[in-house]
């Protein structure tokens, strides 16, 4: 395949726990990065957007809504900056909610003729399959190309890591959409024509994913923040150690991580770290995972976290990716 028959897009992934809170203001930052260009595609993906009784229940709130509307005022107004001339730079391709578990996918208004096949699934994960932990997924066509874009809010506690790695093993293989909502000829589907996680050709995992930073003293982990040695807590981070051993999300990749721990803050006065509470550590609980049938496929450009905002005790997380997609015969002849 030449360079005629694809075409560089550029997607920006948000991860953030909001403890429930409302949106505000300050969450515009996350699309407001200091981007060279505006992205083509935009995913969020929110967790504890809702953890009343109705939303065990029900899984779908008003705060899916509130969060989907305010996300893409916040993303006019991030093309306005970036001198778009579009009333509507932005469309909303898909989005679920399960219980606090949210994701949304939105595209630049000249790609949404070109995505296709758009689909979703939702798996509760909690005790006694309770919503409270879950995972949501949106699956796409974009030209010839198929992605799939999972939120998850996985086992809570230092000590729960097998429990994690259950709920990932789980999210890879209980999630699925109809194989007739597929275009890719090399998707791989199930002996009842599902289509799973691993099936598309690239692969988003990005949420509050709870692996903690485990094996260090306090006064290591201030003198390693004091430093910004963050070397000394990622390793002995247990999502690392597990990815290394092949346990958790195995074939997945990560871009580097050279930004604080992203957990535990004060709630809106919350830029320094937490230090006064030994079984929550500061961690990297907040993570943005990526697959692809071609590696070489998905490019990271910035990897960082957001400690302006203030909203919850953790810090939102995002990624800016570069990615090659197939067009369709036709395009390439344009």
């Amino acid at each position: 395949m030449n360079q005629s028959d694809t075409k560089t897009i550029w997607i920006h992934l948000a991860t953030f726990n909001v403890g429930t809170a409302e949106p505000a203001g300050s969450v515009f930052e996350l699309f407001d990065t200091g981007m060279a260009k505006l992205p083509d595609l935009v995913v969020v993906s929110l967790q504890e957007i809702d953890m009343s009784a109705n939303s065990l229940i029900l899984e779908n709130t008003d705060a899916k809504e509130h969060w989907s509307e305010f996300i893409g005022e916040s993303l006019t107004a991030a093309a306005i900056v970036h001198g778009a001339s579009e009333a509507d730079p932005y469309v909303q391709i898909g989005s679920v909610q399960n219980a606090g578990v949210f994701i949304g996918v939105w595209a630049r208004t000249y790609l949404q003729e070109e995505i296709q096949n758009v689909a979703s699934d939702r798996l509760s994960l909690g005790f006694m399959g309770l919503a409270n932990k879950g995972a949501v997924m949106v699956s796409l066509s974009l030209f010839s190309s198929s992605f799939v874009f999972v939120g998850c809010h996985l086992a809570a506690h230092t000590a729960e890591i097998e429990r994690r790695l259950q709920d990932s093993e789980r999210l890879l293989t209980e999630l699925s959409i109809s194989r007739t909502s597929s275009v890719s000829s090399d998707d791989v589907s199930s002996d009842d024509g599902q289509l799973s996680v691993l099936g598309h050709d690239k692969v988003f995992i990005l949420g509050d994913l709870n692996y903690r930073v485990e094996g260090l003293e306090l006064d290591e982990i201030k003198t390693a923040l004091e430093g910004g040695n963050f070397g000394v807590l990622l390793a002995k981070d247990q999502l690392e150690l597990a990815r290394q051993a092949g346990g958790a999300f195995p074939g997945f990749s990560e871009a580097e991580v050279t930004f604080a721990p992203t957990y535990k803050y004060s709630v809106n006065e919350g830029r320094e770290l937490l230090l006064d509470d030994p079984k929550r550590l500061p961690s990297y609980t907040d993570r943005i995972l990526f697959q692809a049938r071609d590696a070489r496929s998905i490019r990271p450009l910035r990897y960082d976290s957001v400690p302006s905002v203030l909203l919850s005790d953790h810090k939102p997380v995002f990624l800016l990716a570069e990615t090659a997609v197939v067009l369709q015969p036709d395009d390439a002849l344009i």
